[in-house]
């Protein structure tokens, strides 16, 4: 008997020092003499368990609970071992076992615990955690486990207190920081959840969940090529985490580099296919690639795996809107903010759907959001910004924050910030800077008294559609401009229309609102008039359209509005150039996908942006062709009629 103490205490030894091979040698030797020996079955499927081999451990556990059915550490880690295979039911009924012989056992409550919030029992879970805590208050792991329950629960301040208490019992516990790190992100305290990931991964630098975390923060701090670098460190260390793959999905995805990102998202999901973001990730590739009824599916199935979350329900309102399903949309957006009221997509997301229907007050004061986006990066300035107090006599700075077209559309508000008496000093483009007059324009040493983004001038000055200030043309080409143009087309007889079909490639929807130049041939059947390319850096050769070249590298905008002022009509996607010449009072007609953009309303022909613009819509999603027929028989109509 005391040989066989000697060599199950002796085994331990080996096995507490990861000194495996030793450790089972020193069972194998109490087994060969008393093979039924309880403690030596019950010390060797535990070294198994510990080397990664659950199945193998679960035969000699339950040798030794055939040997000595009664002792309560047996079922507690005959549980551990089914938990570990999956088996969750087994798991909890092998915990409530080891507590029917021992009530106070704080490690089996514990681990019932972790199970029962595994399967979304997380009130039971809650109990067993405070139970074990209260007969055992030193367990760093149970305080840790208790930690993640909380999370689960959504009870993150609470969560967070157990997860520093267990590092207060163990510093160097790297599971804890990495789970403190998760708690920290959701509450978006984002530095220092990084500051928590990192001290997990100087615990211990091989820990992949980690990486994989830090990576999901990096992307929330918009640090994203730190991001993508951390996803594939995780994978490294683990190729089968599917966090790491979905992580560095979206990494990409958030770069612009969406068919590089269809890969790791299809790992993620063949990893985990339970793995909520993985499905949104692969929702966002396809919406890329405008398959908007399979991007519908995947972020309805991450919902149906995570309803609680708020970017899923901001992700499913977006894809309705891609398929016309406005009210849909809508009601999406508004479940996100319901959620997450400070969540400054979704806001946005629901003041452009305002905006859409017409509901300007609302929209505009509700878009006043977009700066606390994550992609949307402004500088702050000093001084005051205006809030719509009086002006008179007063300096207001107005700064462009947009695109072009944007700049174009809003600077309509300056003659009214002047009509109330403010001097007037404009920041914007460089590009834009020859067309605007020289009394708005900002030096950059100029003092201010208070300053305001262009977009939220419509906000401040409370736009109502009645209201929208539309008195065109709003800005002017000087008449030896036109004059020089003037010259330089005359040299072509007919109808002159100027032909626009691409936009700015960066744009996020420029796959849905630029078309290829050769879907515009059925205008060139049109007899008598004569096109002119005004897009910028492409030269393009139609077949069936003589078509002439307008812009020039080396030419400005101010070339591009004079161009446009010796124009019968311009037929333009949308883009700056459509701005452009509904500003300068010219007829426009503007190309529009299935969902356009928030300004151009609902089916509606005309905008009250620009009163000579005619709006040709998509009437199904990427049919380019049958809206350019109609434009082309409209274009027939229009020569007929125009005179001599």
């Amino acid at each position: 008997m005391t040989a066989t103490i000697e060599l199950l205490s002796l085994g331990l030894q080996h096995q507490r020092a990861g000194r495996l091979q030793q450790a089972a040698a020193a069972y194998e030797e109490v087994l060969q003499s008393d093979p039924g020996n309880a403690d030596a079955l019950h010390l060797m499927g535990m070294l198994l368990y510990q080397s990664g081999q659950p199945a193998e451990a679960l035969g000699w556990i339950e040798r030794a609970l055939q040997a000595s059915p009664r002792v309560p550490m047996f079922h507690n880690n005959l549980g551990t071992v089914l938990q570990a295979l999956g088996r969750l039911e087994e798991a909890c009924a092998a915990y409530r076992r080891a507590l029917e012989l021992e009530p106070r056992y704080a490690e089996a409550h514990s681990n019932l615990a972790s199970v029962l919030a595994s399967v979304g029992q997380l009130a039971a879970a809650i109990e067993h955690h405070q139970t074990a805590l209260r007969l055992d208050s030193r367990r760093a792991e149970a305080y840790n486990n208790y930690g993640n329950t909380l999370r689960a629960a959504g009870r993150l301040s609470e969560a967070r207190a157990a997860l520093e208490r267990a590092l207060e019992l163990a510093p160097d516990y790297a599971e804890a920081w990495l789970n403190l790190s998760s708690v920290l992100r959701e509450m978006e305290e984002l530095e220092a959840a990084e500051q928590a990931c990192r001290r997990a991964l100087a615990c211990n630098p091989q820990l992949a969940e980690a990486e994989a975390n830090l990576s999901a923060i990096l992307l929330a701090r918009g640090r994203l090529r730190e991001a993508e670098l951390a996803a594939r460190r995780a994978i490294r260390l683990k190729p089968g985490l599917a966090e790491g793959h979905a992580n560095l999905a979206a990494a990409l995805i958030e770069q612009q580099r969406h068919a590089e990102a269809s890969v790791p998202c299809l790992e993620a999901l063949r990893l985990n296919p339970g793995l909520a973001e993985a499905h949104a990730n692969l929702g966002d590739v396809l919406a890329w690639r405008a398959r908007d009824e399979e991007a519908l599916q995947c972020y309805e199935r991450a919902l149906a795996l995570k309803p609680g979350a708020a970017e899923f329900w901001n992700k499913r309102g977006f894809a309705l809107e891609q398929l016309g399903r406005w009210d849909e949309a809508l009601e999406c957006f508004e479940e996100a903010v319901r959620r997450k009221p400070d969540f400054a997509e979704a806001r946005t997301n629901r003041a452009m759907a305002w905006l859409r229907r017409g509901d300007l007050e609302r929209g505009f004061a509700e878009y006043e959001w977009r700066f606390r986006r994550k992609d949307f990066r402004m500088p702050a300035r000093p001084g005051s910004p205006w809030r719509g107090e009086p002006l008179r006599g007063r300096t207001i700075l107005v700064y462009a924050e947009q695109g072009l077209g944007d700049t174009i559309q809003f600077v309509r508000y300056l003659p009214l910030l002047e009509e109330a008496g403010a001097r007037v000093r404009l920041e914007c483009q460089p590009r834009l800077r020859p067309l605007m007059p020289a009394r708005w324009l900002a030096d950059g040493n100029e003092p201010h008294d208070v300053h305001a983004a262009l977009l939220s001038l419509p906000h401040l000055m409370g736009t109502r559609l009645e209201t929208i200030p539309a008195r065109i043309p709003y800005l002017e080409v000087a008449a030896e401009d036109r004059a020089r143009w003037e010259r330089r087309l005359s040299v072509e007889r007919g109808f002159r229309v100027g032909l626009v079909w691409a936009g700015n490639p960066q744009h996020r929807q420029d796959r849905k609102r630029s078309i290829a130049p050769e879907l515009l041939a059925p205008l060139g059947r049109v007899p008598g008039v004569a096109f002119f390319s005004l897009q910028r850096g492409w030269r393009a050769r139609i077949e069936g359209i003589k078509l002439c070249e307008l812009e020039e590298e080396t030419g400005t905008v101010v070339d591009t509005a004079a161009a446009i002022m010796n124009l019968d009509l311009v037929i333009s996607v949308d883009t700056m150039v459509a701005h452009l010449a509904g500003a300068l009072g010219r007829k426009v007609w503007l190309l529009l996908g299935f969902s356009p953009d928030w300004r151009w309303m609902l089916e509606r022909e005309d905008t009250p942006w620009y009163p000579t613009v005619r709006l040709f819509r998509q009437r199904r999603p990427g049919d380019w062709p049958e809206v350019i027929e109609r434009v082309a028989e409209a274009l027939r109509a229009e020569v007929a009629g125009s005179p001599a």
